[in-house]
């Protein structure tokens, strides 16, 4: 299980307690870093201490950080692919031993979706045990993957089913904000499809957006602006979202998505309740937890194990 005394440890390990200090300004002697510092500053050491001190990076870090410009990322979202990464990563190892499925004794474990491969970053050095996949449609994300992650398998895919692998080839598949993302139609195409990759029994673990960010987008103006809606278009969407369950527009520019390999017309924001999914996700998967709001205060995490 992915822990921040691993973390701790690779500063040790790289005598890198100054180079901590210095980058993240900490009024704290060196010396007693590792045992005084909160895991939240661990954590950001190799976030943003990492982003300060080139030397900090190289130091703590097993490969380089995709470049702002590449990859669709940019300097407001750094942050994310280093620190709130190594969290949604933690989560994930601590669901899999929750649920009987420990990492470290996978035989293979998907991340779908898999960006800048920001939770592999993580997983891959300090959760070693399973062959670690991952799949995208951004032929960019998969050709940096390749050339920075040898021990990882990359699949890149289309926007729609299949994904080119094998029956029951995963334990464990995780999706980071992408079910998040897809039209109603496809996120039930790409759900049959890792209820077949996944192996009977095997977990499958998503985040998603739900009741809780509408409420809050209900009452906190800049959350609502945040989605790119007008009045008009929320009152719709809030209403979908009551009455369905399921409720998806489109925010983004088609061009810019079809660049990255993405379809325009079937990506934007989903909002998904927690009785649809019990309602209709059963079929194929046994709902072990739902937990709302619990990523970021904002998303919500859904833990399901495979059924057949």
């Amino acid at each position: 299980m992915l822990s921040c005394d691993q973390l701790r440890e690779r500063i040790r390990q790289t005598s890198a307690e100054k180079d901590v200090v210095k980058a993240l300004g900490l009024d704290i002697a060196p010396e007693r870093l590792l045992a005084e510092a909160s895991d939240q500053f661990i954590v950001r050491a190799f976030a943003d201490g990492s982003l300060r001190s080139d030397t900090l990076l190289k130091k703590i870090h097993t490969r380089p950080i995709p470049e702002v410009g590449t990859q669709n990322i940019d300097k407001k979202n750094m942050g994310y692919e280093l620190n709130r990464a190594f969290w949604h990563a933690k989560a994930y190892t601590e669901f899999g031993d929750k649920y009987g499925k420990p990492f470290e004794t996978a035989r293979a474990v998907l991340d779908f979706g898999c960006g800048t491969s920001r939770l592999l970053r993580y997983l891959v050095d300090f959760v070693p045990g399973p062959q670690y996949y991952g799949s995208e449609v951004n032929p960019e994300n998969i050709a940096w993957g390749k050339k920075n992650y040898s021990e990882v398998n990359y699949v890149q895919h289309e926007p729609t089913p299949p994904i080119g692998c094998d029956d029951s080839a995963f334990d464990i598949i995780y999706a980071q904000s992408i079910f998040s993302h897809y039209a109603e139609s496809l996120h039930w195409k790409w759900l049959t499809e890792l209820h077949r990759i996944l192996a009977p029994g095997g977990l499958l673990m998503i985040t998603k957006e739900g009741r809780h960010l509408v409420e809050r987008c209900k009452s906190e103006p800049e959350t609502f602006k945040r989605l790119g809606l007008d009045r008009q278009d929320a009152t719709s969407i809030w209403q979908r979202f009551d009455e369905d369950g399921y409720a998806f527009y489109t925010r983004y520019r088609k061009d810019r998505l079809e660049v990255r390999g993405i379809d325009g017309d079937n990506w934007g924001t989903a909002f998904i309740s927690e009785q649809y999914i019990l309602k209709n996700w059963t079929s194929l998967f046994d709902i072990l937890e739902q937990q709302e709001g619990a990523v970021g205060n904002r998303q919500d995490y859904v833990i399901m194990r495979r059924k057949g």
